[in-house]
């Protein structure tokens, strides 16, 4: 795992970034619901949640009209979701590039130490019981 420790904690960044971004696209529905519709429905506890947004999107929505607003709002909810996704790609694939590299060097290591046994293991020991052992234990590690 040690080589992989920068990878490792690259996917958790990128997890953790995904998740708050996902979070994001969420909250970012009640300003343009409220600029939509003039309110946000009945949510319990929002006003607080209203008040930061409001302050947060201040600069970006004023001196617009409504339309102009929610046009905004959009592009801003539509670059979360695009930067959220690409978040959950990035997680993917650093997961599979940390889960094929522990395997690889799993088999690697397993061939060296199979190289340096004696004859005698080989001789009590199957072929197809050695392979077949290789490769489903080494992939059950994923």
């Amino acid at each position: 795992m040690r080589p992989y420790r920068l990878t490792f904690l690259l996917a958790i960044g990128a997890a953790f970034l995904a998740s708050v971004l996902d979070g994001f696209t969420v909250v970012m529905l009640i300003p343009l619901l409220k600029t939509l519709f003039g309110t946000a429905g009945s949510l319990s506890g929002a006003n607080q949640l209203e008040a930061v947004l409001d302050w947060l999107l201040h600069p970006l929505l004023a001196g617009t009209t409504p339309k102009e607003a929610a046009a905004r709002i959009v592009v801003v909810l539509l670059a979360g979701l695009v930067l959220k996704n690409v978040m959950n790609y990035a997680t993917a694939q650093l997961n599979v590039r940390m889960q094929e590299g522990l395997v690889s060097n799993l088999r690697r290591d397993l061939f060296r130490h199979l190289l340096r046994l004696d004859l005698d293991f080989f001789q009590r020991t199957r072929g197809g019981q050695l392979i077949s052992g290789i490769i489903t234990d080494v992939d059950q590690t994923k």
